[in-house]
């Protein structure tokens, strides 16, 4: 362990802590919240966990519109207050997450390409929305799947395991490959009922009858593997900036030159 004025000034802890996470994603979380209003008449503007997340609330009143947005920097700050964790930031933090984020980012790149090796069957997708309408979409990716399948589900399914005395290592282990299974199961349900057993056994029923589904089921599977290993090594913020990267340059850059 670092001694405690080193800890606070490092970055490889610094950028691990809740607070420059929140400083971090804010400027992604209020273009996606300002451009998703701006193109409100696009339905895939905003990102699907978002609307899981609006229609969870809306449906047990326990949430208002406006509040939303806050989500996920009420539970960073919560975080942040409960674990009375330093208050340590600067620019160059920020700008190394960024670096990192990018370097993930670039990995996954390089997963998806050897794991494509293994599904040989092309599918071609038609692009229905404008590059900047995807781009708003690929933000809230970043921000609310992160915030629902790593900075509250993973934990939450660690703390489960650790209540059936899992050792601390297999519970780890477990919360990865559960949330990650929740993660790319999750992209094939088709109803707001993210979360029921009948959708997750429908979903998973789909996948396994339509080959041309595998590559993208594995390929998702294995990011949310890189996802949750980010979150409990590096940060939320940084599990946060490689999504975002990641889909941007293949989301938009690859597919416009493509």
């Amino acid at each position: 362990m670092f001694p405690q004025e080193q800890s606070h000034n490092d970055y490889w802890s610094t950028a691990r802590e809740p607070w420059p996470s929140l400083l971090f994603i804010l400027p992604f979380l209020i273009v996606y919240e300002v451009g998703a209003i701006a193109h409100a008449h696009v339905p895939a503007s905003r990102n699907g966990a978002d609307l899981w997340i609006r229609h969870f609330g809306m449906e047990t009143g326990v949430a208002v519109e406006w509040m939303f947005p806050l989500l996920a920097p009420i539970l960073l700050l919560i975080w942040q207050f409960a674990a009375r964790r330093p208050w340590n930031w600067n620019l160059e933090t920020l700008s190394g997450m960024f670096a990192e984020s990018l370097m993930f980012a670039m990995t996954l790149v390089v997963i998806g390409q050897v794991t494509a090796l293994a599904f040989p069957l092309e599918v071609s997708v038609e692009l229905s929305v404008t590059p900047l309408s995807r781009a708003v979409s690929f933000l809230g990716a970043g921000i609310y799947e992160e915030m629902l399948f790593r900075l509250t589900m993973l934990p939450l399914i660690f703390a489960a395991l650790r209540v059936i005395r899992l050792p601390r290592s297999l519970a780890i282990f477990g919360s990865i490959m559960i949330s990650s299974w929740l993660f790319a199961t999750a992209h094939y349900v088709g109803s707001p009922a993210l979360f029921s057993p009948d959708e997750l056994t429908q979903a998973m029923t789909t996948v396994c009858e339509s080959r041309e589904l595998w590559f993208s089921y594995t390929f998702r599977f294995m990011a949310g593997i890189l996802f949750s290993i980010l979150f409990w090594v590096r940060g939320f913020g940084i599990a946060v900036g490689c999504h975002i990267l990641y889909d941007l340059f293949v989301g938009v850059i690859l597919a416009g030159i493509g």
